[in-house]
């Protein structure tokens, strides 16, 4: 079908439906609102095409050109870009759904509010993009490049980003629960207010980066490094951080009650104000660190370093502490009795309703 024939189909309202524009010239056509079942646009130059509210399903676009076009509010179903541009395009509100964007140029566009939902995004290019409110989920990420992009509010769902380009990107308020990012490279990155619940950062670069206000309640995060992060007032609440490092990080008032910080080092860090109730620190080292106001109520610290550690008014209350390292401990405060009276008595309550 040629441009001609396809503008005054769409004039008229016809469904387009097996149809071949393979390789056509349709630069800046008017497509907005028009229907089309399994038309092929293999090769075609659709540079700045209006495809506005427009619905696409099981059509081709394979290497085809959609640089600049508007396809906001579009729907694309069952569709496939395989190594398609879609640079600078305007993707507000669409949604592509069961479509294949495998090596996908998308570089500059504007995917607000837009949902990729059980797409293939292996190899896909998001360079330099803002993803505002985007939808990315139950879809193949492998390889997928988004090297300073920008995810505000994003929700990447069960992602695997093993293997992808993330330099320079930035994650404000992204949401990501169970994503993988394990052995990646994450230092100096921005995941400020981040929602990384049950993901798998095992052996993560996170040093120097930004991550106030994080959660990564029920994480991964063994053999991770946290060195001269920003860690302040985040969650890692039963986040396994076994050997993880937090050497010089800044830590106030985060959470990491009935985590696994086995091994972990926080040696330096600014850890004032934190909680660390019902917390396994098994030979953890907090040497230097600054634990002002820290609760370790009912943790494990057994075999701890707490060499040259600030403990001003530190609440060691029903520690397990055999063979932990103190250099001075004065300033700190022990069980306190009114508390563990409490305590006993709703462990006892608690175990008449379980009989």
């Amino acid at each position: 079908m040629r441009r001609e024939e396809l503008q005054a189909a769409v004039a008229v309202g016809q469904v387009l439906s097996d149809v071949e524009v393979a390789a056509e010239d349709l630069a800046g056509i008017d497509l907005r609102g028009a229907i089309f079942e399994n038309v092929r646009f293999t090769q075609s130059n659709l540079r700045g095409a209006l495809l506005k509210e427009a619905i696409f399903t099981e059509c081709n676009f394979d290497e085809a050109d959609l640089q600049e076009a508007d396809v906001r509010l579009a729907t694309m179903h069952d569709c496939t870009f395989a190594g398609a541009s879609l640079e600078r395009s305007l993707l507000a509100g669409a949604k592509f759904a069961q479509c294949n964007l495998a090596s996908a140029r998308l570089g500059g566009t504007t995917p607000t509010v837009t949902i990729f939902a059980d797409c293939k995004l292996d190899g896909a290019s998001f360079v330099e993009t803002f993803l505002d409110r985007t939808n990315i989920v139950t879809s193949t990420t492998e390889g997928i490049d988004l090297r300073k992009a920008r995810l505000h509010q994003t929700n990447l769902l069960d992602a695997d980003l093993r293997k992808a380009k993330l330099e320079g990107a930035t994650f404000y308020m992204a949401v990501m629960p169970k994503v993988n990012l394990a052995g990646c490279k994450l230092a100096g990155l921005d995941l400020r207010r981040a929602q990384l619940m049950d993901a798998d950062l095992t052996g993560c670069d996170l040093s120097e980066a930004q991550l106030m206000n994080a959660n990564f309640k029920g994480a991964k995060l063994a053999n991770a490094t946290f060195a001269g992060a920003r860690v302040r007032q985040t969650l890692f609440i039963e986040a396994d951080l076994q050997r993880a490092s937090f050497k010089g990080a800044e830590l106030s008032q985060s959470l990491f009650s009935d985590a696994k910080a086995i091994g972990a080092d926080f040696s330096g860090a600014a850890a004032d104000m934190t909680v660390w109730h019902r917390t396994n620190c098994l030979g953890a080292k907090f040497a230097s660190a600054d634990l002002t106001y820290a609760d370790f109520s009912n943790a494990t610290i057994s075999s701890a370093d707490f060499s040259g550690a600030k403990l001003y008014r530190t609440r060691f209350h029903r520690t397990k502490e055999d063979g932990a390292i103190f250099t001075n401990r004065l300033a700190a405060l022990g069980d306190d009795e009114e508390l563990a009276k409490t305590e006993d008595k709703l462990a006892r309550l608690a175990e008449r309703r379980a009989r």
